[in-house]
């Protein structure tokens, strides 16, 4: 009788071994050959993100050594760069958050109803709130991008390929004891404002997206060079947050259109993004840095500057490759599949459409297989 009824138990663990091995083994097959480059791809940003932080120590103490020696030797009344400049760039970072909260508010509940994704509540609302941030930061940029012109455009260090009268050759003239334009404090302290909440907020968010770490690569390499270009008393920072602000219209307009139905409209508004994103991050960006940092040599005093300084910003650029790459990537998807979906900036949990399209795909994978096997 105990025989009896422990045989049948055996008989069926038995099985259930072997299906968990092999679905295991299925699993493994089955993982996608975008999501294991993309897992190398954040294990190289973590990397990079070590070695920026260890190269920014004896950056810091060089950029500091020279400061302090022309700090000793500049004009009498000549008014250097001080910390206690930044008071602005607190103050711009705490009414940038609000704006930011204000759009939220306003905008949210109308948003709600055109998102794409209208089962999963959960979802819904962090496409909702997606989209409405993007919205808000489309508005900051095309704000500041308008705004850095009009601060530039007279000025000697702004080229006629960005709308202004000036050169790039220009941008060391009178270093380090330049006279920079009326209103580029306001700007560029202004602006670090945006970009110091940013990393504050991408520092302690709680709900880490799959480019979590490339954007922290991201937002210390830039926190750095504004704080570098301002208080070493340079205008190039200036000139490389305007070509960014410009690039990132197309970005967040696009991306606040991606979480609702407008496939068409997403479609054409990242066609010209990808333009933009190609003409100011792909040619201005790089020609910027050669000029800055080869051509021109200004930071005679320590031999280990300039180059740094020019790592940094190729940093940049080369993580606006991989952007631009990936971006294209985006667009075949949508021309493949019709679907466009941001790649990049995604939560870990995917909505009913998302896993409606994944099931009917793997249905049709699993058709052809059998039909091919009956064959």
């Amino acid at each position: 009788m105990t025989s009896s009824t422990q045989e049948p138990e055996n008989k069926v663990e038995q099985p259930k071994k072997s299906n968990r091995h092999s679905n295991s083994r299925a699993a493994k097959k089955s993982t996608p050959k975008s999501a294991i480059l993309k897992s190398k791809a954040q294990f190289a940003f973590f990397i990079s993100v070590i070695i920026i932080v260890l190269i920014l120590v004896p950056f810091t103490t060089e950029t500091y050594k020279y400061v302090q020696d022309f700090k000793r030797k500049k004009p009498e009344g000549y008014e250097w760069p001080s910390i206690q400049d930044f008071w602005f760039t607190a103050v711009a970072a705490c009414v940038f958050w609000s704006l930011e909260q204000a759009f939220q508010y306003a905008l949210y509940p109308w948003y709600l109803q055109h998102c794409k994704e209208q089962n999963d509540l959960e979802i819904r609302d962090q496409r909702t709130r997606k989209a409405v941030t993007n919205i808000y930061k489309c508005c900051y940029y095309t704000a500041s991008s308008f705004f850095g012109w009009y601060a530039l455009k007279d000025s000697y260090i702004l080229p006629p390929a960005l709308g202004g009268k000036g050169s790039l050759d220009l941008l060391f003239t009178d270093f380090p004891y330049i006279t920079p334009p009326p209103l580029y404090n306001f700007y560029f302290t202004g602006t670090m404002g945006y970009h110091i909440g940013s990393l504050l907020h991408h520092l302690f968010s709680h709900k880490k997206s799959n480019d979590y770490l490339e954007m922290m690569f991201h937002h210390l390499i830039t926190f750095y060079l504004y704080a570098f270009s301002y208080m070493s008393n340079t205008l190039i920072g200036a000139v490389i947050a305007y070509i960014h602000d410009i690039g990132d219209i197309g970005v967040t307009w696009t991306r606040s259109w991606s979480e609702s139905n407008y496939k068409l409209t997403t479609a054409i508004s990242f066609v010209f993004t990808l333009v933009a994103w190609f003409y100011t991050r792909l040619t201005m960006l790089p020609w910027c840095i050669y000029v800055a940092t080869i051509k021109l040599e200004v930071y005679t005093i320590s031999p280990y500057i300039q180059p740094i300084f020019g790592f940094l910003l190729t940093c940049l650029f080369v993580l606006h490759i991989y952007w631009f790459i990936l971006c294209l990537r985006i667009l075949l998807n949508f021309i493949d599949k019709g679907e466009a979906e941001d790649l990049q900036n995604r939560s870990g949990k995917k909505s009913e459409y998302e896993k409606s399209n994944e099931l009917a795909k793997n249905q049709g994978n699993k058709g052809e297989g059998k039909q091919s096997k009956v064959e």
